[in-house]
């Protein structure tokens, strides 16, 4: 394998040292250097201290290998070398290894004949680290013996990981995170009061959330985590929703969608009612077509009651792009710390380890 060096300055832009353009030879500086202090004791030295030396790279770079573009391509390196400080990328046989560093010499020539006409300078940097490379650890408990039981006490965690998002009928995906109503309601700004997690009542296999208001009160029973969008997207929602107890007029439950700028000041609101004068199972809503307002940045879905009494519950929130929805699919399910659930007490399964799958990134340093 032929070694290469990619030099990273602090703006993110990276240039190789083996290319037509740039050609890195003769490095020198790569290893390592160790002052080491010594205390005699007769004929003998005890090291007391050990300390490793900065490391100082040198290599000499031939700018460019046209002879009219030498000069610019030593301009256009001196460019490059204003952002400090840098990362070298040193690929050999044995790895991918990386050294932080800082300029310290770049001298200028002319073009001489010894070079066919090209500039050659020897570049100096100074290493600021040793070097390091990142890897990725994985260890997977052993399989499950079904012949053997283990019971003892001890936290076991429980992961819901991210369920593949499927897009629907009109192959519109629902932004509407934790639509099932699933983990608590996390994701979901609830008031205590007036709504709750109803797992009694499905719709379709989906949790719902149980509203209800006996003083007439303008609320906000349930609200959606952020929705990132763009100002100018067409956006249409929805919601199913039964009601137990009938409002006054038929306006008691409202379904909504508001939209904020960056600094989380809202912009727009717009309303669609469920049907809620009379008592009925469970039937679905939508509002099609609103467009996001000039600098909204996300938005938020809600569900309100207004200033009336009534109950009900609501399932299948939905919120897509588009000036028309598909049918409902579920929105995302989140991976994280939210999801984790982490209970303590005794586990009856079939050979459970307590860690079934664990990952780790570890960083590997070079003296």
């Amino acid at each position: 394998m032929v070694r290469k060096f990619v030099l990273t300055n602090s703006r993110g832009d990276s240039v190789s040292w083996l290319s037509t353009t740039l050609f890195a030879s003769s490095p020198s500086g790569l290893g390592l250097a160790i002052d080491n202090t010594y205390s005699p004791y007769q004929s003998y030295f005890i090291k007391t201290k050990s300390q490793v030396s900065q490391g100082v790279m040198q290599t000499t770079i031939l700018f460019s290998l046209i002879k009219s573009k030498t000069y610019q391509t030593f301009a256009d390196f001196a460019e490059f070398l204003a952002y400090q400080p840098y990362t070298l990328e040193y690929d050999t046989d044995a790895g991918t290894w990386y050294r932080d560093c800082y300029l310290k010499e770049m001298p200028k020539s002319e073009a001489g004949i010894d070079s066919a006409g090209l500039l050659d300078e020897q570049i100096t940097l100074e290493f600021i680290n040793p070097w390091y490379n990142n890897k990725t650890a994985e260890y997977k408990s052993y399989e499950a013996d079904p012949g053997l039981a283990v019971y003892g006490k001890g936290y076991f965690n429980q992961i819901q990981p991210r369920l593949p998002q499927i897009a629907n009928s009109l192959n519109q995906l629902n932004l509407v995170k934790n639509s099932e109503f699933v983990q608590n309601l996390v994701t979901w700004n609830v008031n205590a009061d007036t709504a709750s997690l109803d797992t009694a009542n499905k719709y379709n296999g989906s949790n719902s959330v149980k509203i209800s208001e006996s003083i007439p009160a303008w609320r906000t029973p349930l609200q959606s985590d952020k929705i990132i969008l763009i100002a100018g997207q067409q956006i249409s929602f929805g919601i199913t929703a039964k009601i137990g107890t009938a409002s006054s007029d038929g306006t008691g439950v409202i379904y909504n969608i508001r939209f904020y700028d960056e600094s989380d000041t809202e912009l727009l609101s717009v309303d669609d009612y469920v049907e809620s004068n009379t008592i009925h199972d469970w039937k679905s809503y939508s509002h099609n077509g609103v467009i996001a307002p000039d600098g909204s940045v996300y938005a938020r879905f809600s569900v309100w009651i207004a200033n009336q009494i009534v109950s009900g519950n609501v399932a299948h929130p939905i919120v897509v792009i588009g000036n028309q929805m598909g049918t409902y699919e579920p929105g995302e399910q989140l991976r994280g710390d939210e999801f984790f659930v982490y209970l303590y007490g005794i586990s009856e399964d079939l050979n459970s380890p307590f860690t079934d799958y664990a990952k780790v990134g570890m960083t590997y340093l070079a003296a």
